[in-house]
């Protein structure tokens, strides 16, 4: 195993529709899939899919979900050693409503909040070269800095929490949201302005690193004394659900690599791109092959 990503695993019901209903209305979705999710998972996910050798560590429920989500983490060739079905822990699901118009999605999400997910010892004897942390189960992300100080780590920093947040200080690479940057900041990302404010107070909090994506319209990032900015693939939206995921597993497949972080984030915003030009979340898988040649 190189690559240990530890975090959220969820089941995801997704639903597509014309557009997003009103309340107290009824409305008839035009396709539906059920697939494993959670930003930690799906990334482990991609990497198994691209034949990486990568592990997940996290709780499911000792439920049918739970077991749902064990064989599909085993069809992606991901090693299953670190996910523990756990009594009492209900398997989180998430609803996803997609809107055909846009491609834009919105999620619900039924999870416990109790971190109750420690480490086990098979994963402990292994030395993984990169972390990939989603700033759920903090106890075990901590563990693992703890235990392996020279895997190079990344955070998935979808929306802020006192985990993140904690996180952010700890890890090589934080990636943050749009979402997470403009929580920080304490207002909307209207601008470039703002943008680059965020930029300032992430890497401040990092003391080294600090990444914001901005969806289509690309990201910026500060590494020491440098700063910049990349462009998203160019597609016709079809579905967003996962590209978040997706991009946070390229990016730690760029880090095994050991790729500058121009090249990452190329790579990444590829892989991102490619994604959302088709539906589903895991299914909008590309290969390692066509993001390759399309960079």
């Amino acid at each position: 195993m190189k690559i240990l990503c530890i975090g959220h695993s969820s089941v995801d019901l997704i639903l597509r529709v014309d557009g997003f209903p009103r309340e107290d209305t009824k409305s008839r979705a035009t396709a539906r899939s059920l697939s494993g999710g959670g930003p930690a998972a799906n990334a482990a996910a991609l990497l198994g899919y691209w034949d990486v050798p990568v592990a997940m560590a996290g709780p499911v429920g000792r439920d049918p979900f739970g077991s749902l989500l064990i064989e599909e983490f085993k069809a992606y060739r991901v090693d299953t050693g670190g996910v523990l079905p756990c009594e009492g822990y209900p398997t989180p699901v998430s609803a996803i409503l997609v809107n055909d118009t846009s491609g834009s999605r919105s999620i619900i999400n039924h999870r416990s909040t109790e971190d109750i997910y420690r480490l086990p010892e098979n994963l402990l004897l292994c030395e993984p070269e990169v972390l990939l942390f989603d700033g759920h189960s903090l106890a075990a992300a901590r563990e693992a800095l703890e235990r392996w100080p020279d895997a190079v780590s990344i955070l998935d920093a979808g929306s802020l929490r006192g985990a993140t947040w904690e996180l952010v200080e700890r890890v090589d690479y934080p990636v943050a949201s749009a979402a997470f940057a403009s929580e920080m900041l304490g207002e909307e990302l209207a601008g470039p302005e703002q943008v680059f404010r965020a930029l300032e107070l992430l890497q401040q909090r990092n003391g080294s690193c600090a990444v914001i994506t901005l969806g289509e319209k690309g990201g910026v990032w500060a590494l020491g004394d440098r700063r910049g900015g990349y462009d998203a693939f160019t597609v016709k939206t079809v579905d967003t659900t996962a590209a978040g995921d997706i991009f946070h597993g390229a990016f730690a497949y760029g880090l095994l690599n050991s790729w500058d972080l121009d090249r990452i984030l190329r790579f990444a915003a590829c892989a991102a791109g490619i994604s959302v030009s088709k539906p589903g979340g895991r299914d909008s898988f590309p290969s390692l092959e066509e993001v390759l040649s399309k960079l």
